[in-house]
């Protein structure tokens, strides 16, 4: 599955036998999550761990925050964002992201923003993966 979708269970993307197995055709600078289920004769075990896997076409070898993901494919390049959260798909992770209006810069609107949706359940304004709208100093840029 990719950010937003459900496992479809009905349509694994690797069955057999082998304990490894490739994977094909996924959609390239995106995250993916796969989850193992084991099956013996109509027994079925829970699912294990999520793991986390981005396909990339990534150049270089510099990754200048240790997230795990080189700066030619991250989307907040100086903090460390390993999940690579982007929820309004602007190409800015969530981490680095306030810019909440998507004009090109952070300012009074973006925090007028901001002030609306603490406390509520906004993925766009939920900074760093933990589903809670905290108060986080916004860097302001004076339009004018």
């Amino acid at each position: 599955r990719t950010e937003g979708q459900a496992y479809d269970y009905s349509q694994p993307c690797w069955i057999g036998i082998d304990t490894t197995g490739t994977v094909d055709g996924l959609e390239a600078n995106t995250m993916h999550y796969f989850v193992v289920r084991a099956y013996v004769a109509d027994q079925e075990s829970a699912d294990s761990n999520e793991i986390k896997f981005i396909t990339a076409d990534c150049l270089g070898t510099t990754d200048s925050d240790s997230d795990g993901i080189l700066d030619s494919c991250d989307n907040c390049i100086l903090a460390a964002n390993a999940d690579q959260r982007d929820t309004d798909g602007d190409g800015f992770g969530n981490f680095c992201d306030t810019d909440l209006d998507n004009n090109g810069i952070t300012s009074a609107s973006d925090i007028a923003i901001f002030r609306n949706v603490i406390g509520t359940n906004d993925p766009d304004a939920d900074f760093d993966g933990t589903e809670l709208q905290v108060h986080r100093t916004l860097p302001y840029s004076d339009p004018s």
